[in-house]
Parts: C-alpha cells; structure tokens; sequence
C-alpha cells in the first residue's frame, strides 16, 4: 500500500529518522512548518493555474460559439439548397427509348481504317 506517490511507509520512515539525525529534533518542527506551508503555496498555485486556464477556455468557447453557429446556419441553409436543387430535377422516364439503346454508329473515317486492316490481313 502506497499512500504517498512513490513512498512506502517503510521509506517515510527511514526519511523521517535521516532527517531527525540530520537536523537534530529542535528544527524538526520548524521544516515541518517550511514544508506545509511551501506545499500550501504550491496548491495555490496550481489551483490559480487551474482557474486561469479554465477561464481562457472559456473566452475561447465565448468567441467560437459566433462562428460555430454561423457554420451551422451555412450549413443548413447550402443543405436545404442542395434538396430543393435535387427536388427539381426531372425524373427520367422509365421506358427508354430505342434510340438510346442503338449502338454507336462508326465515323467514316473510323470504317474506312477497319477496311483497309482486313484487306492488309487478307494479302498476308
């Protein structure tokens, strides 16, 4: 069980009897104190970072709504165009006509290339 970040009781405990050897138990309470109230300042901090940076998200979302809705307004308004466009375009009927079903007639041109390849293959 570790209840603070990377330390387990047992590590706390070694730090804890370094730091009485080192400061002896007079100064103790005085980098207790240090310590608390540099970890109050730190909170702080990052709790004016955190309100700073919610604040501007919201001055941005606040400048963005105007375009956002403008895009959506265009967007609708260019849909509806494109179903009132495909709505008037005539149905085709569902009989076609045997005219379009013919096959291509060949140029003159293009027949006259096919008769000159089957004389060149009947001399070979």
């Amino acid at each position: 069980m570790t209840p603070y970040a990377f330390f387990s009781p047992g590590d706390l405990i070694i730090i804890f009897i370094v730091a009485l050897l080192l400061f002896g138990p007079n100064r103790m309470p005085d980098i207790a104190r240090q310590m608390a109230r540099a970890l109050r300042e730190f909170r702080k901090i990052s709790g004016d970072v955190t309100d700073s940076i919610m604040h501007m998200r919201d001055d941005v979302e606040g400048s963005a709504k105007p375009v956002k809705d403008a895009l959506t307004n265009a967007a609708a308004d260019l849909t509806a165009e494109i179903d009132s466009a495909v709505k008037s375009v005539p149905v085709l009927s569902t009989a076609p006509d045997a005219k379009s079903l013919a096959p291509i007639e060949q140029s003159a041109e293009h027949s006259h290339h096919d008769e000159l390849t089957e004389t060149k293959e009947k001399t070979k």
